[in-house]
């Protein structure tokens, strides 16, 4: 299993994150500033990929990343921030970095990014329509026809993709 490792001191970003993510099918874990991804680092095993706030009490992210990247020489790094100052300098300096996604536009576009890279299929788990319930692809479709059960007429549903 993908096992992601979310650095973030927001309590509520890293729920938000850990149960978007497992509900995707990832392993993940998280700790929640400086010296506890140093700790991680230290004792625990590779992650594939590390969703990394910049701003963290203690150290941050930014004085992190090169002890990240040297250690860690296989794992996917995103930059999720509240700050876009930083976007362009770090996108281009090392190829483990995957993008820089702001926290303001949502954990949509990062999520999306981290299936991308790990290529897991974008699922929509139990869409309701009618009295049918689907689980389908997408693969990047705005509307695909959907068989229903019990015999009925085939619906458009209307579905975003990524």
């Amino acid at each position: 299993m993908t096992k992601i490792l979310v650095v973030e001191d927001n309590k509520e970003i890293t729920m938000l994150l850990t149960t978007i993510l497992v509900k995707e099918g990832f392993s993940v874990d998280s700790v929640n500033g400086g010296y506890s991804l140093l700790t991680y680092l230290r004792d625990s095993k590779e992650p594939d990929g590390v969703i990394l706030d910049l701003f963290l009490p203690e150290r941050s992210g930014i004085e992190l990343m090169s002890s990240l990247i040297s250690k860690w020489t296989k794992t996917k790094i995103f930059i999720f921030s509240g700050q876009r100052e930083h976007s362009e300098s770090y996108l281009f300096k090392n190829p483990s970095i995957r993008g820089f996604f702001w926290k303001a536009d949502g954990a949509h576009n990062l999520i999306a990014a981290i299936k991308k890279e790990f290529k897991l299929k974008n699922r929509v788990s139990s869409i309701l329509c009618g009295c049918a319930t689907f689980s389908s692809p997408l693969e990047g479709e705005g509307i695909r026809n959907l068989p229903t059960q019990r015999g009925r007429e085939p619906k458009n549903v209307y579905l975003r993709a990524p």
